[in-house]
């Protein structure tokens, strides 16, 4: 009687340490990148010309924002930050960042 309950293939994977998905690249600091992500940030900047925290959240559904232009800083991209000021629910003028790329340098030979 002491069999237990079935284990999925999913569990098994698990275990095994595999998940499904695919890989993620590890920074040197230990952290995780997301393709993905970086990708769809990317071609959402090059298509409506800059990124904010709740359109990140709502349409690519990346919930940190900011760590993700970091790396793609770290990756060569040249990204500027912009505070845009807004009246916070207090009625208080706080900023927001809003993130676009810059256009690269030229090189003046």
């Amino acid at each position: 009687m002491g069999k237990g309950r079935p284990v999925s293939k999913d569990m098994e994977k698990r275990k095994n340490g595999r998940t499904h998905g695919p890989k993620a690249q590890v920074q040197n600091d230990g952290r995780k990148l997301n393709p993905c992500q970086h990708r769809d940030i990317l071609a959402y900047i090059k298509t409506f010309g800059s990124i904010d925290n709740r359109a990140a959240a709502m349409v690519i559904g990346c919930q940190d924002l900011a760590g993700r232009i970091r790396d793609l800083r770290e990756l060569g991209y040249n990204i500027i930050t912009n505070k845009v000021p807004f009246k916070n629910r207090y009625n208080r003028l706080s900023y927001r960042g809003v993130y676009t790329l810059d256009k690269p340098l030229k090189d003046s030979q």
